[in-house]
This record gives structure tokens, sequence and C-alpha cells, in this order.
């Protein structure tokens, strides 16, 4: 499973992003960290068991803007999903797909750019319980 981005009509703040990610790891309990270096703002939900961490890059409104434009004006990037590649498939199924899970009922309208399609929280879901 490669990183992706998650994608939408219209741009999320960042306090909005920040509350969703703390409810989030709150409610699988999971620890959060913020960070914030000259790249911009990300979070970082970790599995205390085992150490493991999926961040969450969020895009400034400037970068939303450029991408919602390169989208033909359709969606813009809101936020990059990134794992380590050492995250064994048993971390993947108990850890990451349960935060992605969440994620979806959150941001139900949110959609996920897969190459070079766009799909639904729920479609990518589905395709990786299938793989």
């Amino acid at each position: 499973m490669p990183d992706f981005r998650i994608i939408s009509e219209s741009f999320k703040e960042l306090s909005q992003l920040e509350e969703i990610f703390r409810e989030i790891a709150q409610k699988t309990n999971n620890l959060i960290g913020k960070d914030i270096d000259e790249y911009g703002t990300s979070f970082n939900i970790i599995n205390p068991s085992t150490g493991f961490d999926i961040s969450f890059s969020i895009y400034t409104k400037e970068e939303f803007i450029d991408t919602f434009k390169f989208h033909d004006n359709l969606y813009g990037n809101i936020v990059q999903i990134n794992w380590s590649s050492k995250m064994s498939h048993e971390d993947i199924d108990n850890f990451m797909m349960p935060l992605i899970k969440e994620l979806r009922e959150y941001l139900p309208d949110v959609l996920v750019e897969s190459s070079d399609d766009f799909i639904t929280l729920d479609e990518f879901i589905k395709r990786e319980e299938e793989e």
C-alpha cells in the first residue's frame, strides 16, 4: 500500500483537521504528536504497542489552491498520508486501516488520489481489504 493523498472539493482548516486527528487518536487508543517545521504541519498517530506511526501532512491553503488548479478546479489536496514501509501486515490491518475507517467518519466527502483516478475512502478501504 503506497502513501496517498486525501483530496476535497473544499479546503479544510488546520484547526478542523487537528481536532479530527486528536479525536481519532483518542478513540483508537493511540498517541498523537504534532510537528511544525519549514515544510508545514503534520500530525503523527502512534501505535503505543509497536511504535509505528502514520503521518498526516497538512496542505496549506496556498498548496490546496495550487493543486485545485492542477485538478481542473475540481479537487485540491488537503492531507498527505505516509507510514513506514517496514510496517507489518498485522499493523496495517489492526492499526492503520482502523484509523482510515475513522477518518471516513469525520470526512465522508473526501476522496483518495489513486494513480490517475479519484476514489472514495470506502472504495479505497474495500480495495485494500481485498489485497
